[in-house]
């Protein structure tokens, strides 16, 4: 069950917010789960579970890959998500 349901606009992104506890999950499409593993002070241990040919990789890493790719930044945009309609 989602405890909220919320979107919050940050950096020009709207973003999904959800509130997960321990060993709770949350599923993307319909192959990619993700697992909140358990928490360390600020830190939080996730665990995905995705199908070999999605790569998955921590922000910092895929915007030095996309960099090498020649590209400068995610390939995001809110008209693929929320609106403010």
């Amino acid at each position: 069950m989602i405890k909220f349901l919320l979107t919050f606009k940050t950096k020009g992104i709207y973003m999904l917010i959800l509130a997960r506890k321990k060993d709770e999950s949350l599923v993307i499409g319909n192959n990619v789960i993700i697992t909140v593993l358990g928490t360390n002070g600020k830190t939080t241990m996730i665990g995905i579970q995705a199908p070999k040919g999605i790569p998955v990789h921590r922000t910092e890493i895929y915007l030095k890959i996309c960099k090498n790719q020649g590209r400068d930044k995610l390939n995001v945009s809110n008209d693929q998500f929320f609106t403010d309609k």
